[in-house]
């Protein structure tokens, strides 16, 4: 089981349409079983309706709207995260998705035991080896959601604990001694995640890094006599380099989450050379 944190995003809708890899049609009926789990409120007396993934974009978003107090903050509101099955893992069955992503909510900080203004949160699934969770980070009293420090490191680990806990691969693991070499699908999946993470745009470290140059750049641009000019047009060019550097990380990261979706190829055993011809002597 392989654990994701995506981009911060600001658009429920969004988030759902990444989930299927935009061939989700905000209008479009949601079948029964890509809703797995879901906070309450989503169902009508125990008979969940038709809905389309506006309508679940529209009942997380709730909560913000209505505590809002103007615009809305700049913050992502939304939560995704995602995890997949290893390709040599057995499928599971809703019984046990729908504990992996409970679980997996609760490790988010989303839905701590007992709480009844915890945020609102839902469990779709866009294949039988896939499980995306999309939440608002806004709980129901208009408080934010305190999620733990290192959180992709968190789930990581919590994401371990469940595949133990089914019987299933563990990323990261060798099972052949200290000499294994790791699976290339978990550790391309890994290092996209990493990498997803350095290049947030809105609160990566390098996104951080870049704004606090820009606001160098400005302050020193008013220096007297013209002295932060150079300064100024320095920093500048240094806060545009470090904006491709997160371009490229973000291009290499979908890259390896490309690869890593792509099933392995079949290997293929080379056909035996025919035997060279026995010259026997006379």
């Amino acid at each position: 089981m392989i654990a994701r944190v995506h981009r911060p995003c600001r658009s429920f809708t969004g988030a759902l349409g990444e989930a299927f890899d935009g061939a989700l049609a905000p209008d479009e009926n949601l079948a029964d079983d890509i809703i797995l789990v879901h906070s309450p409120g989503l169902s009508a007396d125990g008979d969940r309706p038709r809905w389309t993934s506006r309508d679940v974009a529209e009942h997380l978003a709730a909560p913000a709207r209505r505590h809002a107090q103007g615009p809305l903050p700049e913050q992502p509101l939304v939560f995704h995260p995602s995890v997949r099955l290893h390709p040599d893992d057995r499928e599971l069955t809703r019984a046990e998705w729908s504990q992996t992503a409970r679980r997996l909510a609760r490790a988010a900080g989303i839905t701590p035991p007992g709480d009844k203004q915890a945020c609102r949160w839902v469990a779709v699934q866009s294949g039988p080896r896939w499980l995306h969770l999309v939440a608002n980070l806004i709980r129901e009293d208009g408080t934010r959601a305190r999620q733990p420090y290192r959180l992709p490191a968190h789930l990581l680990s919590e994401s371990r604990r469940i595949a133990s806990d089914l019987g299933l691969r563990v990323a990261g693991s060798t099972t052949d001694g200290p000499q294994s070499v790791q699976d290339p699908a978990v550790a391309g999946a890994a290092q996209a995640t990493l990498l997803h993470r350095l290049a947030e745009e809105s609160n990566g470290p390098l996104a951080e890094v870049r704004r606090l140059v820009e606001q160098v750049a400005y302050h020193v641009a008013d220096l007297p006599d013209g002295r932060g000019n150079e300064a100024g047009r320095r920093l500048e060019w240094a806060a545009r380099r470090l904006f491709a550097l997160q371009q490229d990380l973000q291009a290499t990261a979908s890259s390896l989450d490309r690869a890593a979706r792509r099933p392995p190829a079949a290997s293929q055993v080379p056909a035996p050379s025919p035997a060279a011809p026995v010259h026997r002597s006379r």
